[in-house]
Order: C-alpha cells, then sequence, then structure tokens
C-alpha cells in the first residue's frame, strides 16, 4: 500500500522531574517481539551519532521501552549494533541545518538508500538510524532526543542528545521518543495532545490503548505493523530445563547413557549429566510399593506420570487396571504411589511417559521476507515550528 507522505507535530519541550517519567499501564502476556536494528551513523572524519550508550545506560533504556510495550503484550528485542558511515545521513552533509529545519524526505533517502547492511536483509526487523540531525527538525541540543519514522512501515531515524544519557530522568526521555517512534512504524499515528498516551505530542504519560493495540495486530496489505510482530516462541519447562542442564538430544534420548530417557530424568528431578536410578521400591506385607515424587513444572508441560506392570516383560498393562495385579495407592499432584498386590510375584514395574508434541518439536523458524520497493509512505516527522521535542535539563 501507498500513502501520501503527512506531516504530525510533537510537542514537548520539557524540564523533565528527576523521578522516571515513563508512566505505563499494566503489563500483558507477551505474545510478539518486534525485533530492530539498531544503526550508528557515523561521518568520514570518525565522528558517531550517540547511541543508547554501553552497559547499565542501554540496559536501562531498553527495558523502559519493553515495558511500554509490554501493555500490549510486545517485547522488543535488539539485533546486534552496526556502524554505518555516511555524512548525508548523520547530518545531511553537505548542506548545514544548524538553524535551519532538515527536509523531511531525508527520512526516505536515508533509509532507502542503505544497503544490507547496514539495513537488515529481514524486511521484518526495523531499522532504526542514530543520527546527528533528524530530518524534520534543525540540530538540537544535547539534552535533547527527537525522532523521525514512517508509519505503518520501516525505519525510524533518532538522535541522542549525550547529556541525557547520564541521569536518569534523561534516560526516560531517551526511551520515551524511543518507544514513540518504534510505534508509528507499528502503525500508530498521533493522539490528541498533551494526553496521557504514548504517541500524544506533549504527552504526559506512555500509556497504551486496547485500540492502539487492535491497529498494531490489524493486517493491512503489503509489509506493515502486522507483518513486523512476530510470534514469540515460548519455551517449555522441559526446554528450560534441559538448556540449563546442559542436555543434548530430545526428551527421548538419553545424554548421560543411564538407562533413563531425559525426560524421565526431568519428571523425577534426577541429574540428567551423571549417571542416576530410579527410585527404589519398597518391599511391605501387602506388596511392592513404588513412590514416585512429581516435578510441578513437568505437570505444567502436560506430562503424565504413569506407571505400568506386566508378568512377561513384554505386555503391559496400566497400574490399576483389571488383571495388572497392581492398585493405585496415591495419586496426587505431588506423588504417585502404585502398589503391587500381594501374590504378584514375578510382575515388573515400569514407568511410562506420554511425552507431548510441543516438548518434542523444535522452535518454528523466524519468517523472511522480501525487501519492498521504496514507495510512498506515512511519515510521522514529530516536529515542526511551534511543536517542539523531548527533552529533559540537567540535573
Amino acid at each position: 500500500m501507498r500513502f501520501t507522505p503527512i506531516a504530525f507535530a510533537l510537542a514537548l519541550v520539557a524540564v523533565c522531574p528527576l523521578a522516571a517519567q515513563v508512566v505505563v499501564s499494566s503489563p500483558v502476556a507477551i505474545t510478539h517481539q518486534v525485533q530492530i536494528k539498531p544503526i550508528r551513523v557515523k561521518k568520514t572524519n570518525g565522528t558517531a551519532a550517540t547511541t543508547f550508550g554501553t552497559g547499565t545506560t542501554e540496559t536501562y533504556i531498553k527495558d523502559q521501552i519493553n515495558r511500554v510495550w509490554a501493555q500490549v503484550g510486545v517485547e522488543i528485542t535488539w539485533l546486534p549494533m552496526v556502524d554505518y558511515t555516511n555524512d548525508f545521513a548523520y547530518d545531511g552533509s553537505p548542506t548545514s541545518y544548524a538553524s535551519t529545519t532538515r527536509p523531511t524526505a531525508h527520512l526516505a533517502q536515508i533509509v532507502d538508500s542503505a544497503g544490507v547492511p547496514p539495513k537488515s536483509g529481514n524486511a521484518i526487523v526495523l531499522n532504526l538510524f542514530f543520527v546527528e540531525i533528524v530530518p524534520g527538525f534543525a540540530q538540537v541540543s544535547e539534552n535533547t532526543s527527537n525522532g523521525l519514522a514512517f508509519v505503518d512501515s520501516n525505519g525510524i531515524t533518532m538522535h541522542v542528545g549525550t547529556n541525557l544519557l547520564t541521569w536518569q530522568a534523561g534516560r526516560d526521555v531517551v526511551a520515551s521518543v524511543a518507544a514513540h517512534e518504534i510505534g508509528h512504524n507499528l502503525g500508530l499515528s498521533h493522539t490528541a495532545s498533551g494526553t496521557n498516551n504514548l504517541m500524544s505530542p506533549s504527552g504526559t504519560e506512555e500509556r497504551l490503548t486496547s485500540a492502539q493495540k487492535t491497529t498494531i495486530f490489524t493486517n493491512g496489505s503489503g509489509t506493515d505493523s502486522y507483518e513486523f510482530l512476530q510470534h514469540v516462541v515460548t519455551s517449555s519447562q522441559y526446554q528450560q530445563w534441559a538448556a540449563t542442564s546442559g542436555v543434548t538430544g530430545g526428551p527421548e534420548d538419553d545424554h548421560d547413557k543411564d538407562g533413563i530417557d531425559n525426560v524421565i530424568e526431568f519428571m523425577l528431578g534426577l541429574n540428567p549429566v551423571t549417571p542416576s536410578k530410579l527410585p527404589t521400591p519398597v518391599a511391605a506385607a501387602n506388596g511392592l510399593t513404588w513412590t514416585l515424587s512429581k516435578n510441578a513444572n513437568a505437570l505444567a508441560d502436560g506430562l503424565v506420570y504413569q506407571v505400568q506392570s506386566s508378568s512377561n516383560g513384554q505386555t503391559w498393562l496400566n497400574a490399576g487396571a483389571a488383571n495388572s495385579g497392581s492398585t493405585v495407592v496415591t495419586d496426587t499432584s505431588s506423588s504417585l504411589v502404585v502398589r503391587l498386590n500381594s501374590g504378584s510375584s514375578g510382575r515388573f514395574m515400569r514407568m511410562n511417559a506420554s511425552v507431548p508434541q510441543s516438548l518434542m518439536a523444535a522452535p518454528a523458524a523466524a519468517a523472511f521476507f522480501a525487501p519492498e520497493e521504496p514507495g510512498e509512505r506515512v511519515i510521522s516527522d514529530c516536529g515542526h515550528a511551534g511543536c517542539g521535542i523531548h527533552g529533559a535539563a540537567a540535573p
């Protein structure tokens, strides 16, 4: 779908309080993720645009961005930063925009002229260019962050004032601007000015509404917000246990070669990387009793604890069934206790587990789409005369 570029005004020149200013509604379950390719633009002389910083500064800003998007069940994930040397992308060189507004059309020139790399080769990964002067603006101070982004299309340019990284309120400003520009790529336009919404010019908070979620999750023509949303493949408890324990192979494999399948070791809380033994049945006057403790994580994965008995080691019957020679004494959320009935000598018992397909299947591969041909796109320029920018004064 092709759109006529339109301009929006974001009015906020603010002295921010020292307390955290990213104000959001309660998070919901994460169902989708949006991947972003951060691109640090440099001049040929080596001068680089400011990004989110490094270490704790970068982590804090990204965490705040994710607080914003968790309101609609979306997680923002970041690919590794790449550098891109291009004087025009950096500040509009050779023209100076120290005091005059850089043309909004430069956004498309920056995004469409960059190759792969620096852009991601995957059209559903959002490309965010950190620049010195954002199209739609003249140069701003180091206490300011601003941005320009397409609406429902891929591409963001953003300036981060270096001073903002040095205190919390400044970092909150950076997070708010980044979350706002991501919102444009995900199909959101500006809401009424001065309201408590992420997309509001002069907004007071970073909240998102159910209607905005519907917009983001609506599939339009072409590559848009719907395609940018990638389903989150949730790891099972078994998969998390296997990864943490260093277990290789699938649930039905035997990593430590002790004769006990990986999934049984998980269910019984055994050590999967050193040889283990199953719990030992206990002899009693009324029969041999076998107690198996249950793992709550295994139950959460849909695994069912079952004991079977056999008189010949070939034909197996579920414990408690007719002619099984066994009784289920206890079957609760914490344990399964089975007894071989008195007089059932020569019988065997084994633990049986049906493995759900969800534990067997490999994670789904990420979808890749061919890039669209550049065309007219809606632009959110977040700033023109009389509308201002996100900024903060040093404490």
